[in-house]
């Protein structure tokens, strides 16, 4: 298996041949389910399998039906593997098994720090007991594959440093045949550390000895240069190409070098430049009217929240004038959105800030699409004095990953759709705007760890799985169109609004009559804003007035909403649960509790757009005054438990004379 012929042989399967690929690979993969020994059917095996397996052909017919067996049986169920990074890996460490030159022992294969160690992993599969070492401290060093359900001999990796190293392999006459780094251009750290470990196993290395480089494009193109005009004599192959995960991509590079004499230098090879971002407005683009690559679209110029009147307010202690407000004052929302061609999505999470920052294809950060001030504070931006509102990211460079044709950002915030309630209120409900300005055919961009509860709202709305691009941690996202809807505040639209009514009509419980009466439970909550004697409450609605305790978390989104379209009265705290009333009927009844401190439009909004009436009661938080401003919403909090069975008493009075007009 000559490397250069497998790094040339790579290719995606033509229209015209696929249908003669497809059926050589669905041997190989018959071959690999039987050798795995795999439970359950064949159909649900490949369900495992990588698609770059099925849609790429890695070599030869012979090597690539051989590949296919063996990395889907080690790669099933990694769905984003490169598969053609572990072809070469394979490829390579197999080499010091079987040429000639490597005889009496094998030599030794290095795996560097950093990068996805699976796929180094790979390299010890049918290697007849290759010497390994990996120099990442935080690999897990044991078997390179699973011999009981792959049935192929597999090595072992010692942990060690790459100065230890030479002094290992002295004691048994042994040298490195090959060293293989998969991170390349991820971080300078992890570049340094590359550079010094090349460095110090000059005395383990020989001329035949392969040196592997894999990662980024751009770095894989920077380190070919440089290697070749240092090294003019030594064997330089490489390979481009895009590694498809999902409905995105990711430009990629492979170097192989063998052939040098000596030590392979390195420094310098990986040096880059800072990037500079320009800090524009909104009203800067309006003025840049030659501009086709980014638009601002109104889909919604006035959206007009009213909020319902309650029918009963109770309260414990005085409500602040600035509380009372977010019961009464209706709002008006613009939706918003910015199209951009070649928009990238950076993800930042530290200690001090955790956001998205939306970067436009020409390096532009439109300030009012971000969170405020999500990117001033931040350790990886930093400003350049050079008269403009420039930030600069100082010798980084995120590796990134395409995503063809028109994509939305669900979320504003990497970890914002934890919490329920910012989910149905400012992420789920964008899909409506693509609905308005009449977008179908479009992916969109979610953090890696959505739910799969959210997942299935999704489907509920009509967005299939298959079209969600699910954000890897470590990589920079670059849409062909990507669509950012403006931050809205917490509160439901109108608009947003519609999305609920469609769930409600797919799940096909318009018509039911209201009948129940629920409290809904805090078990779930543990952080803050806890209501301290909750326990109370509950029992005396359930004892005096016939309500039941419920868990909506616990159950499925169809049941969900089935339980809240056949709620005649809800009690509930304010929060996540309370604003399930998005699925709720007409004519019913939502009755808030919290502190005179956490008030909020999200209920009296969605009870003037569905019809049903709302009634608050107020308790009192444990909070001291001079720290009121700081954390309001967040302490914890009493309510008096007669305060809401008398609210009952008088709603359900009201209710039983519903000719008498709600004062």
């Amino acid at each position: 298996m000559d490397i250069s012929e497998l790094l040339g042989g790579f290719r995606n399967a033509s229209r015209d041949e696929h249908p003669a690929v497809l059926e050589r690979k669905i041997t190989a993969l018959e071959l690999s389910h039987t050798l795995r020994q795999q439970e359950g059917d064949f159909e649900t095996f490949l369900e495992g399998v990588p698609d770059g397996l099925l849609n790429a052909v890695l070599s030869s017919d012979g090597v690539d039906t051989y590949l296919t067996t063996l990395l889907a049986s080690a790669l099933h169920g990694h769905l984003d593997a490169d598969v053609f990074l572990a072809a070469v890996v394979h490829g390579l460490v197999l080499q010091l098994t079987y040429q000639g030159r490597h005889r009496p022992w094998p030599e030794a294969y290095v795996l560097g720090a950093g990068g996805d160690m699976r796929i180094g992993a790979i390299g010890l599969l049918n290697t007849g007991g290759v010497p390994a070492f990996v120099l990442d401290p935080h690999f897990e060093a044991g078997s390179g594959g699973d011999q009981k359900t792959l049935a192929l001999s597999a090595a072992v990796f010692t942990r060690a440093a790459a100065g230890e190293v030479p002094t290992i392999l002295a004691a048994t006459i042994q040298k490195i045949g090959c060293v293989a780094f998969l991170d390349l251009g991820r971080s300078c750290d992890g570049d340094g550390a590359m550079v010094r470990d090349v460095a110090a196993m000059t005395e383990a290395v020989t001329k035949d000895t392969f040196y592997m480089f894999a990662g980024q494009a751009g770095p894989v193109s920077i380190m070919h240069r440089w290697i070749a005009a240092r090294h003019p004599s030594a064997k330089i192959d490489v390979r481009y190409y895009w590694q498809s995960v999902g409905r995105s991509a990711e430009f990629k590079g492979v170097i192989v070098v063998t052939g040098v004499d000596g030590c392979l230098d390195l420094q310098g090879g990986v040096a880059r430049t800072e990037t500079s971002y320009l800090i524009r407005t909104a009203a800067d683009l309006a003025r840049d009217l030659d501009r086709d690559d980014i638009f601002q679209i109104v889909v919604r110029e006035h959206d007009r929240v009213n909020l319902r009147e309650p029918t009963v307010i109770s309260s414990s202690a005085p409500l602040p004038e600035e509380q009372a407000i977010k019961i009464s004052d209706p709002l008006d929302i613009r939706h918003v959105v910015l199209k951009t061609a070649g928009g990238r999505v950076i993800r930042e999470l530290d200690g001090h800030r955790s956001t998205y920052v939306i970067v436009t294809g020409k390096g532009e950060i439109i300030e009012d699409y971000q969170e405020p001030g999500a990117f001033h504070s931040s350790p990886h931006f930093v400003p350049v004095i050079d008269g403009e509102a420039r930030l600069s990211t100082p010798h980084i460079s995120r590796p990134a990953r395409q995503v063809a044709g028109t994509s939305l950002l669900l979320t504003f915030h990497p970890l914002v759709h934890t919490f329920h309630s910012h989910f149905l209120l400012q992420c789920f409900p964008r899909i409506e705007l693509m609905k308005a300005l009449g977008i179908e055919d479009y992916s969109i961009l979610v953090p890696h760890d959505i739910k799969k509860y959210q997942i299935e709202m999704l489907g509920i709305a009509g967005i299939e799985e298959s079209r969600l691009v699910r954000m890897n941690p470590d990589y920079d996202y670059i849409a062909e169109i990507l669509v950012t809807p403006i931050l809205i505040p917490a509160v439901f639209t109108p608009l947003y609004a519609e999305v609920y009514s469609t769930m409600i009509a797919k799940v096909g419980v318009q018509e039911i009559k209201p009948y129940r009466r629920i409290i809904i439970s805090r078990e779930a909550r543990t952080t803050w804003r806890n209501m301290l004697n909750f326990d109370a409450i509950a029992q005396r609605l359930v004892e005096r007035h016939g309500f039941e305790l419920v868990w909506p978390d616990k159950l499925s989104i169809e049941d969900e909403i089935r339980l809240f379209r056949e709620s005649e009265i809800v009690v509930g705290a304010e929060g996540a649960g309370l604003y399930n009333c998005c699925f709720m009927s007409a004519g019913s009844h939502v009755v808030c509790l919290a502190d005179q401190d956490y008030v909020m439009y999200i209920v009296a909004s969605m009870a003037h757009i569905r019809g049903f009436d709302v009634s608050y009661v107020f308790g009192e938080s444990f909070m001291a005054e001079s720290d009121r401003a700081r954390r309001a919403g967040h302490s914890n909090f009493v309510v008096d438990p007669e305060r809401v069975s008398a609210a009952i008493a008088e709603i359900l009075d009201q209710r039983a004379r519903p000719n008498v007009e709600l004062q």
